[in-house]
């Protein structure tokens, strides 16, 4: 196992935390565009990077952005995979082989096709934030220390106004009400349905004793009747003694009969109704954990960074190529991340007036593709030497996913094909905890965490970091569906005096164009890719539609709406433009824009500054637009097929891997208007005695900023 990747893995199961600030993305041509694709110039023309060495990593990132067409971004994305210890695979032959240490993941062709569909927007683009993926491990057993199952505390958003914020808890206050009244009619009603449902039962059932009763008597006098009948008329006697016999059998069986359906019945309304409930009860719980927390956020960013140092110094390690590669993807986002700066280093988006370098946590602001969390669970699992991983593709029949008419069919393969991405994944980890040799740049605090880390520990982060893996594997066959986010303008100057109303609009769906390159890149799948097709077909989840298809049901789409960067101190959501749905979760419905695309606009209110006068900074608003596609399908019961069948999970644990596949697969996309404001009392950050000192004694009001050294 590499030493740079033990060193990562040391130091994300115990780094202090840290906080800061960077931002996402911006605006870019909604689906349908025509034009040729470029990598965004204000992502790639960021100022005060950090230097970065270039190699396989630079050119790989950019050629997978700027790729003219899908096919073009299919191959690099290929390469990248590789690069990082994931071969690709046919499901028989290797087609694409690793290089370098191997990891047990593999990817099939249709895979590759899904990871490069999302990547090349990665400008604009992202499956989760690093601290939604900190929380996801947290969830699924990665020991962090002080783990909170339930992530950050909820409370007013900064980007609702001071004189909007007791509305808005007022707000939220009615919708939980109306939903707990809600909750309060369907139990009682579900408990006066079961009472009324048992009393008619037990009603039903007195009939049937009594008929018991009176077959039973009947019996009894047909028997006395035939021991007194003369001699001539004992045959006669003795069939009606059979004929009441039977009567009361029948009776009997009939009762029999009827309490078992009565039972039956009775356990399926307690399924739909007061369980049912129970069950919703358990399903609001677990959504609570599916999240961020940007706490256990900021000691992944802090592990990141150690990671990319060691491997800038080791750039010929083919190890080094995934951390590399992470760094310049980031430095791809718009507005760009720099993991080799601190939480106090905001990089520029291209030239113009200093950018202030507070923000929101930069684990918030940082995103990932799911290629590159793919990536960074097989940087864990990577072995010495190029063979190929084990594969056990035996056939399992999935019956607790599909009827039997469906068992050795499309799904048996492809939960097979799952099993064998994590078969014996983190082995060499989860089994060598002690002795494991850290990086020098974390040698003090990788080491004192090693001393209180168990082989246990070690085996349930790896075990985590498998079901990341699988979970992005099989969102990954979902991803023909795109977002954007424009902001209207790109730039604006704050005012003075009154609030200044700008938008940012979603637009969701596939343009033709990109459709069509879906569709032929995916012409050729591998079996495995077409068993997977399949398989998500029988378990009831949408088939890969066409782009008209897909905009069907755009009026049953909702925009969820979410400001990541900017909000209180520059901007406040305006609630009255915005036109919410569903104001406590900032919710509103699509409408359909074209044949394929469908749109929703937020407002948005930016402050006004006291005055032109003082140094000129800028600052970001992001907008994250998350597409909730209300009409699919739970894929409930294709997760516990896939992942080992209702007995092999815990209930809480099928819910998070639900929650968390839907959070993952759910489309996303950011916009990032930039903000120029005048600051009168500027701080300014110095670095000469080794440490961050801020200088210049401003204020942390919103009028005032903090800003680089010797500018």
């Amino acid at each position: 196992m590499g030493k740079a990747r033990m060193a990562a893995l040391a130091a994300l199961l115990g780094l202090a935390a840290c906080s800061g600030g960077d931002s996402p993305a911006s605006s870019q041509a909604g689906p349908g565009a025509d034009a040729p694709r470029t990598i965004d110039t204000a992502a790639t023309a960021a100022v005060g990077l950090e230097p970065l060495p270039q190699g396989a990593w630079t050119d790989l990132a950019r050629a997978l952005l700027a790729a003219r067409d899908l096919d073009g971004s299919v191959d690099a994305t290929r390469e990248i995979l590789a690069r990082g210890g994931i071969a690709t695979t046919d499901g028989e032959r290797i087609l694409t082989a690793a290089i370098g240490p191997a990891s047990h993941l593999q990817a099939s062709p249709g895979e590759t096709v899904g990871l490069a569909m999302q990547a090349r927007h990665r400008a604009h683009a992202g499956a989760l934030t690093i601290s939604e993926l900190a929380q996801m491990l947290e969830t699924l057993g990665w020991p962090f220390p002080d783990a909170d199952p339930e992530g950050d505390a909820q409370g007013v958003p900064d980007f609702i106004a001071p004189e909007d914020a007791d509305g808005y808890r007022a707000l939220l206050d009615a919708e939980r009400e109306s939903a707990q009244e809600i909750e309060r009619n369907a139990r009682r009603m579900a408990i006066e349905a079961e009472d009324a449902a048992r009393e008619a039962a037990a009603a039903a059932d007195r009939q049937r004793v009594k008929a018991i009763q009176d077959a039973t008597l009947a019996w009894q006098e047909a028997r006395q009747a035939a021991s007194k009948a003369p001699p001539a008329e004992r045959e006669a006697a003795a069939a009606a003694v059979q004929a009441a016999l039977a009567a009361r059998q029948a009776a009997i069986e009939a009762r029999n009969r009827a309490r078992k359906e009565s039972t039956e019945a009775r356990d399926r309304m307690r399924a739909s109704g007061v369980a049912g409930i129970e069950r919703k009860y358990l399903a609001e719980r677990i959504q609570r954990r599916i999240g961020p927390d940007h706490r256990q956020g900021e000691r992944v960013m802090a592990m990141l960074g150690d990671w990319v140092r060691d491997a800038a110094a080791n750039p010929d390690d083919p190890e080094s190529f995934t951390p590399l590669f992470l760094a310049e993807m980031a430095r791809l986002q718009d507005t760009p991340v720099d993991l080799l700066g601190s939480h106090l280093a905001r990089p520029g988006r291209g030239k113009g007036a200093e950018v202030d370098l507070r923000g929101a946590p930069r684990a918030q602001q940082l995103r990932w593709t799911l290629l590159e969390i793919e990536l960074f669970a097989a940087a864990f699992d990577r072995r010495a030497g190029n063979a190929p991983p084990r594969r056990s593709m035996a056939t399992r029949v999935a019956d607790v996913l599909l009827p039997p008419a469906h068992a050795a069919s499309a799904c048996d393969d492809f939960k097979a094909w799952l099993d064998s991405q994590t078969e014996g994944f983190g082995g060499d980890v989860a089994n060598t905890a002690g002795g494991i040799a850290t990086g020098a740049v974390i040698d003090a605090a990788a080491g004192t965490i090693m001393d209180a880390t168990t082989q246990e520990a070690f085996g349930k982060a790896m075990s985590a970091l498998g079901m990341v893996a699988k979970l992005a594997k099989l969102a990954a066959f979902y991803g023909n569906e795109q977002a954007t986010v424009t902001p209207e303008p790109v730039s604006a100057h704050k005012p003075v005096g009154d609030m200044k109303l700008v938008w940012f609009t979603a637009r969701a769906g596939i343009s033709a164009e990109e459709w069509a390159e879906y569709q032929r890149a995916m012409g050729d799948a591998a079996a495995i890719d077409r068993s997977a097709r399949d398989c998500l077909e029988m378990a009831g989840l949408p088939r890969f539609n066409d782009a008209v298809d897909v905009a069907k049901e755009a009026e049953k789409w909702w925009i969820v709406w979410r400001l990541t960067d900017g909000g209180g101190n520059h901007v406040y959501i305006n609630y009255k433009a915005s036109k919410f749905d569903q104001g406590g979760r900032f919710a509103m419905r699509m409408k359909r824009e074209s044949e394929s695309t469908a749109a929703a606009r937020l407002g948005v209110d930016i402050r006004p500054e006291r005055g032109h006068t003082g140094t000129v900074a800028r600052a970001y608003a992001t907008a994250e637009a998350r597409v909730d596609a209300a009409g699919m399908p739970s894929p409930s019961s294709l997760i516990a097929g896939l992942f080992g069948g209702p007995t092999g999970l815990a209930d809480v644990l099928l819910e998070l891997l639900t929650g968390w596949y839907q959070e993952m697969n759910m489309p996303k996309a950011y916009g990032t208007m930039e903000i120029e404001y005048h600051c009168p009392r500027p701080g300014r950050l110095h670095r000469s005695t080794g440490r961050e000192v801020a200088d210049g004694g401003g204020d942390p009001g919103p009028d005032n900023c903090l800003l680089s050294a010797g500018k």
